[in-house]
């Protein structure tokens, strides 16, 4: 393994050219690869951080049976704990996660998707990219209003 890397370290001294644009083209190469990563990171896969996430609690409705499971809160509960809470909370969002089918005709893909109330991306003190978020009317039940935030994080 030495004698391999003594031979290599020969030819890319004696054909300097070569060895100048081969160090280039992969510094070049690391350097694109990298930004293309950061870029990608800061907008799709870092988690979103909440404004104060010290004050960010997750409210959980636990099953009285012998495993003590969660359920989810029905829309109505939802509802009730928002309108009704008094003083407990500044601000309510849900948050589900669920997989839904994305594409048309014959070619659907499954993707995954969080389904939210509509204040939660500005609980979560964020700002759409572009567009704009939906809104309480496009929220309500039965609005039929189709409404998606796309790719973001």
């Amino acid at each position: 393994m030495i004698q391999d890397f003594k031979f290599a370290l020969r030819q890319l001294l004696k054909s300097r050219g070569f060895t100048a644009v081969a160090v280039l083209t992969l510094a070049l190469a690391i350097g694109v690869n990298s930004a293309i990563f950061a870029l990608i990171n800061g907008v799709v896969l870092r988690p979103m951080v909440p404004v104060r996430p010290n004050e960010v609690v997750n409210v959980f409705n636990c099953r009285q049976n012998a495993n003590h499971d969660y359920r989810q809160f029905s829309y109505n509960e939802f509802r009730d704990m928002r309108e009704n809470n008094g003083e407990v909370f500044v601000d309510l969002a849900a948050l589900e996660f669920a997989v839904a089918g994305i594409g048309r005709d014959h070619e659907m893909r499954r993707s995954f998707a969080f389904l939210t109330s509509e204040n939660y991306f500005s609980m979560m003190g964020v700002q759409p990219f572009r567009g704009r978020f939906y809104n309480a009317e496009e929220c309500k039940p039965n609005a039929n209003i189709p409404v998606v935030v796309a790719s973001y994080g």
